[in-house]
């Protein structure tokens, strides 16, 4: 193909010329070419959201392998925490949301490979946090009970052999929290619990008597 531009000598000539250059399109400029493919809007705690990207090493007009990626995130705009790091394969990874309340979330990914690198951020997004209570079952001695039921708001686990119970609730709200179990009495069988945007989670522990 032929390509006609203004040349210059840096002694102040310019000419016009054609130039003759080999090969059908112009090659890309050698170093890490890195995009978010996927960009989040509005995530949930405890969500397994795609972080989809491509990361690739240009060098020569042909891609290198080895490129690696870490990603890192943050909820203030300034520290940034680590998601995973060294990711070689693939172009996504499936991230753990965090269980936070934050409007002013981003991504940020650095692909490196050998001397070349670069960085890119995604655009800012909010993660709503998961309500939930959680909590033990205590018998006489102060060892967890297994096998008793647990429930709030709809939703009813059973103890583990530690006596520990997991619920997850729809949202704020007031909930009563209630432990049951044939033949078993407790010191107290319900609580009440307000979760809101500041307190989307709370403990309890009921004891038998």
């Amino acid at each position: 193909m032929e390509i006609s531009a203004y040349v210059g000598d840096n002694l102040g000539y310019i000419g016009f010329k054609t130039v003759a250059v080999q090969g059908s399109r112009i090659s890309h400029q050698d170093g890490v070419q890195l995009q978010l493919t996927s960009q989040p809007a509005e995530l949930k705690g405890w969500d397994r959201y795609d972080i989809q990207y491509d990361a690739r090493l240009i060098f020569g007009g042909k891609v290198v392998p080895g490129t690696s990626v870490d990603i890192y995130y943050t909820v203030d705009g300034t520290s940034w925490q680590p998601v995973t790091s060294g990711l070689i394969s693939g172009n996504r990874y499936t991230w753990l949301v965090p269980n936070v309340n934050a409007g002013n979330v981003r991504l940020k990914l650095v692909a490196q490979n050998g001397a070349y690198i670069k960085s890119i951020e995604s655009d800012v997004f909010s993660i709503a946090p998961s309500y939930y209570i959680e909590g033990k079952v205590l018998d006489k001695a102060g060892h967890g009970a297994s096998g008793v039921s647990v429930s709030a708001g709809g939703a009813a686990v059973v103890t583990d052999s530690d006596g520990s119970y997991f619920i997850k609730v729809t949202g704020p709200g007031t909930y009563s929290v209630q432990a049951s179990k044939t033949g078993v009495g407790f010191v107290k069988s319900s609580f009440d619990v307000t979760l809101d945007g500041k307190n989307y989670y709370d403990t309890k522990i009921f004891r038998v008597k």
